[in-house]
C-alpha cells in the first residue's frame, strides 16, 4: 500500500506525531516525578506508575526519533498512540475480569 500523494501529508502527520508524542512525555515525565517523590498527587500503585513511566517515556522518546531523524512519521505516529492503545486494554481486561460488586 503507498502513501496518498497529497501535498503536505507527511507534514500534517509529522504535527500530530509531535503533539501525541510531546503529551505521552509529559506525562510519562510526571509519572516518573512521582516514583522520585517529587510529586504526591498518585492513587495507583507504585509497579503501575512505573509501567506508566517506562512505556510513555520510552514510546514517546522512540517515537520523537523515527518522525524526526529516521523520517518515518507513520511508524512515530503508530508509536505515540503505543501506550494509549495499551492502557485501555488494560483496562479492558480489568473491567471484564474483575468480580461484580
Amino acid at each position: 500500500m503507498t502513501r496518498p500523494r497529497v501535498a503536505g501529508y507527511a507534514v500534517w502527520m509529522r504535527v500530530l506525531t509531535l503533539i501525541v508524542a510531546s503529551l505521552n512525555l509529559f506525562l510519562g515525565a510526571r509519572a516518573l516525578l512521582e516514583l522520585l517523590g517529587v510529586l504526591n498527587s498518585s492513587k495507583y500503585a507504585t509497579s503501575t506508575t512505573a509501567l506508566f513511566a517506562v512505556l510513555a517515556l520510552g514510546l514517546g522518546g522512540a517515537c520523537l526519533w523515527f518522525a524526526f531523524v529516521a523520517r518515518n512519521p507513520r511508524l512515530g505516529l503508530t508509536l505515540a498512540v503505543g501506550p494509549w492503545v495499551i492502557g485501555l486494554l488494560v483496562v479492558f481486561v480489568s473491567l471484564v475480569t474483575s468480580p461484580k460488586r
